[in-house]
């Protein structure tokens, strides 16, 4: 595949992440905006609206922290790698990259555990299988770890014969 290819595949990839970003923000409020609106005039709420409400935001959390993470927007502490300089530097940059590596590979095992688990149990309000809500954690795991490969090597491997940048 060509690079302007990919580079299409990775707009439209990402535009698709972003619209169920906002879809599933916008039913959130929307079931949330309802059930309050029920809950003044009628005295009543529709529990699976909150149930459901609930599970948009947790997925909706996995969004965006895929979505900061991918557009390195997240938090970064800067602390130790600002007080070094040149090869230091590039050094500290490179053993924090590994870090998120293996964090993120961490959080996808014990994401895969916590599914495996969570597969068992139904939902109070709709008898949905709690899977459905828990497979975000590895799946955003997984995005983030591909991301983070993908990024490394982008960084330190030159594509004309693998020769490392300095």
């Amino acid at each position: 595949m060509s690079e302007k290819k990919l580079g299409e595949e990775k707009r439209v990839t990402d535009k698709v992440i972003v619209i169920i970003a906002v879809v599933l923000m916008t039913v959130m409020v929307g079931m949330t905006f309802i059930n309050a609106a029920l809950r003044y005039f009628a005295g009543k709420s529709i529990m699976s609206f909150e149930e459901y409400s609930r599970f948009a935001f947790v997925w909706i959390s996995y969004i965006g922290s895929f979505i900061a993470f991918k557009k390195k927007r997240h938090i970064c502490v800067t602390m130790i790698s600002d007080l070094v300089k040149g090869n230091a530097k590039k050094a500290v940059e490179f053993l924090a990259e590994i870090i998120i590596l293996v964090t993120c590979c961490i959080i996808f095992i014990a994401g895969v555990y916590y599914f495996n688990r969570a597969c068992t149990y139904y939902t109070a309000a709709t008898n949905t299988n709690f899977g459905i809500i828990v497979i975000g954690l590895p799946l955003m795991a997984l995005a983030m770890i591909w991301t983070q490969i993908k990024d490394m090597i982008g960084r330190y491997i030159k594509k004309n014969g693998g020769e490392q940048r300095v």
